[in-house]
Order: C-alpha cells, then structure tokens, then sequence
C-alpha cells in the first residue's frame, strides 16, 4: 500500500506540474478573456480526471487497462 501511494504522489506532481505549465502558456498568449476563461476550465477538468482514476486504482475501485498502481501488492 505504501508504494501504491508513492506513486499516487508522485502522479499528483506531475500532473500539477504539468498543470501549472500549461497555466502559465496560456496566460502568455494574447487570447480573449473568454476563451482563456474555457481553456484553464478544460484543463481543470482534465486534471481533476486524472488524479480521480489515479486515486481510484490506488483502491482498487476502478480498472480500464490502464497500467495499475497497485500491481505493487501480492
């Protein structure tokens, strides 16, 4: 169980990484608010889905063929 939360540890900062970079790209572009406004929304969401099937895997509540964090136990 513990090696199965390190790896959800270690996809929460990646993914809030890789959030806070894809922010920052947007905030450098010359956009309408609007639109700005609707990406950092999509981007929100796709992040909050990642980490959701993350943490489910993690307890074991959710399994769609993608590479498990839990393959650590036996």
């Amino acid at each position: 169980m513990i090696e199965g939360l390190i790896s959800l540890l270690i996809t929460l900062v990646v993914v809030g990484v890789i959030f806070w970079a894809a922010t920052a790209l947007i905030n450098l572009l010359p956009m309408q608010p609007n639109i700005k406004a609707a990406v950092t929304v999509l981007l929100q969401v796709i992040a909050v889905l990642i980490i959701l099937v993350a943490v489910l895997q993690v307890f074991g509540l959710y399994d769609a063929g993608f590479p498990s964090f839990r393959h650590y136990r036996r």
